[in-house]
């Protein structure tokens, strides 16, 4: 998955090229709810616990949307939505519109985020070796785009704010993803578990000054954190400016040269395209099973090396 900031951005920028129509007043309106939206199902992932039979259901949530069952699963979360009284309605769709640009983030980024990882790694790796090489593909990529798009850094940014819900709006989205999750893996998870994820993502995001030395004893003391520097370089080139080959899935056959800027720009015109779709589903009667075509049919490589 790309990373906390750089869904953060994808989701802002996406609303900022987006024309003046309902869903962009709503998200003014609801901001909050949009702001976590952008997070997707990665909140579960932020909560550790042992394993048991809530854990289990931790996991099924937090990978569900990986799988290959996008259509089910928006198509839950619509009709949980649906059964929202229409007086609270605004925060749960808000809600899916960050969903919608984490949905289009996901499948545009996470393909270059995932060869950038393995790339890296020995042929025999250990998963938490694996997990600290992607943790340094994504913030190293999160902290270069969060400087050239919006000239900050990441201790300018309050991540407390960026993953806050009133306790109502708490309730109501709780709801959502519990139907949701629900009705598609069949799988219970709780309001209560929800707030949870937001909280142990919110403790997970740690900014620390930019002394090499520092920032080792922390990463020894603090595990499964991620933690942002400010001013870090890209000295790997994880935003392949120099435009080398990589491989956008499995058994692909062509390799592609894009940098991860133009695929980044990819993610913002797919995403742009998911609100102005989710727009005519609320404001202009589109059918539902329209507004799932358009999410199901995203597929950013489909014509690259023989894909489907």
């Amino acid at each position: 998955m790309p990373g906390f900031i750089t869904h953060y951005t994808t989701g802002i920028e996406a609303v900022d090229k987006m024309s003046d129509n309902y869903i962009r007043e709503l998200i003014a309106r609801s901001n909050h709810a949009f702001l976590v939206g952008l997070q997707g199902m990665d909140i579960f992932q932020y909560t550790f616990r042992s394993k048991s039979h809530r854990s289990l259901s931790y996991r099924t949530a937090g990978s569900g949307i990986h799988n290959q069952e996008y259509a089910a699963f928006f198509n839950s979360m619509c009709e949980a939505i649906d059964k929202v009284e229409s007086g609270q309605r605004d925060a749960c769709l808000a809600y899916l519109a960050g969903f919608l640009c984490y949905y289009a983030g996901e499948k545009t980024l996470e393909p270059y985020i995932a060869y950038r990882t393995g790339q890296r790694l020995p042929t025999k790796s250990r998963s938490s070796q694996a997990r600290r090489e992607r943790a340094g593909v994504e913030t190293t990529i999160d902290t270069v785009l969060l400087r050239s798009h919006f000239h900050l850094e990441p201790s300018q940014l309050n991540f407390g704010a960026l993953t806050y819900l009133s306790r109502h709006d708490a309730a109501l989205i709780g709801t959502v993803v519990r139907r949701t999750v629900r009705e598609t893996y069949n799988c219970r998870i709780s309001n209560s578990e929800v707030a949870s994820g937001l909280k142990a993502l919110r403790r997970s995001l740690v900014c620390v000054r930019p002394d090499r030395h520092y920032h080792r004893n922390l990463m020894a003391v603090m595990k499964n954190r991620i933690i942002y520097e400010d001013y870090m370089t890209d000295s790997n080139d994880y935003m392949n400016a120099a435009h080398r080959p990589w491989y956008p899935y499995l058994g692909c056959m062509e390799p592609v040269t894009y940098s991860f800027e133009e695929i980044y720009q990819m993610a913002l015109m797919h995403a742009v395209h998911l609100l102005d779709s989710l727009d005519s589903y609320v404001s202009w009667g589109m059918h539902r099973e329209e507004l799932i075509s358009e999410v199901i049919d995203l597929n950013p490589y489909d014509r690259v090396g023989g894909g489907d």
